[in-house]
């Protein structure tokens, strides 16, 4: 009898200490995927800041240096990569999602405006008729590309671009609005080496230089 008893209470023993483990295990497993997530928001978000201060600074190149269609295009690589881990991960508020889409949104926008101009540009040729109309193409898309980048930046003197007044709504605690800052800070510093980087004063429209 008592050996019956000894192996009941190993087996109900046995049973707790393995139903303990899977369950401390889990626990366990949790927080480990709850850091793990945690540490892809907050490299993801630092990405994604990145790319948004260097577009920034980019849109204002395009207006201070009055070339058309430059090299350059704004950067859309870690939008592609990060935002979908940032939303799977539940790492964005409402405000900055909004913000991310509309931002990347003129991104395609004004990279589009760049594509077509080289295009239009690539189209010349001895005709004087039919140069003149590539020409008058190349001014309606260079004011179209300078329109989409001014939306990018803070003029003095004038009401905000839509994407910068955007990025002024966030709030201050916002992640990618701290990391921004952050990148913005390292701009003014290491590459324009100007005192205010989001300041911009648009090439005449009548230049179409490419």
């Amino acid at each position: 009898m008592d050996a019956i008893w000894a192996a009941i209470v190993g087996s109900v023993v046995g049973g707790a200490i393995g139903i303990g483990g899977i369950f401390v295990g889990a626990i366990i497993s949790q927080r480990t995927n709850r850091r793990a997530a945690e540490v892809r928001v907050r490299v993801n978000i630092t990405a994604v800041s990145t790319e948004i201060s260097e577009n920034f600074r980019k849109a204002e190149v395009y207006l201070a240096e009055g070339y058309a269609s430059p090299a350059y295009r704004l950067s859309e690589i870690y939008f592609s990569t990060s935002l979908p881990m940032l939303l799977a991960d539940n790492g964005l508020t409402m405000e900055e999602s909004k913000f991310l889409l509309d931002f990347y949104d003129h991104v395609q926008q004004f990279n589009f405006s760049l594509d077509r101009l080289s295009r239009v540009a690539e189209q010349s040729v001895g005709d004087a008729g039919t140069n003149k109309q590539i020409a008058k193409l190349l001014k309606s898309e260079a004011t179209r590309a300078r329109q989409k980048a001014s939306h990018f930046i803070w003029q003095k003197g004038t009401d905000k671009g839509k994407i910068a007044d955007q990025y002024d709504r966030l709030p201050a605690d916002s992640r990618i609005r701290q990391e921004v800052s952050k990148s913005f800070a390292l701009i003014e510093l290491d590459i324009t080496g100007r005192g205010d980087v989001t300041v911009l004063f648009p090439a005449s429209e009548e230049d179409t230089s490419l």
